[in-house]
């Protein structure tokens, strides 16, 4: 049986009232969402890693995953319009 994680990282951050979402603001030299998708990446119990991101900002995940080269992530998607 394989064990999945889904990051859940398509909130749009409005309330930290910041240009991007927190998701992808800088702590300790990497973003939130890099460091989140490393610490499962780094876990024997994780067998592969879904990270869902709001469609406008696609591209800047996109990028943090061809930069890093996670093995573990498999899938991409597309967030909707609200959490409900």
């Amino acid at each position: 049986m394989k064990n999945y994680a889904v990051i859940l990282a398509s909130g749009k951050g409005s309330r930290l009232g910041e240009e991007i979402p927190k998701q992808f603001i800088k702590l300790a030299g990497k973003t939130i969402l890099e460091h989140t998708i490393e610490i499962f990446e780094n876990s024997k119990d994780t067998d592969e890693i879904i990270v869902v991101i709001t469609p406008e900002y696609r591209h800047l995940a996109e990028d943090i995953l061809l930069k890093n080269s996670y093995k573990k992530v498999t899938k991409l998607l597309n967030g909707g319009e609200t959490r409900k």
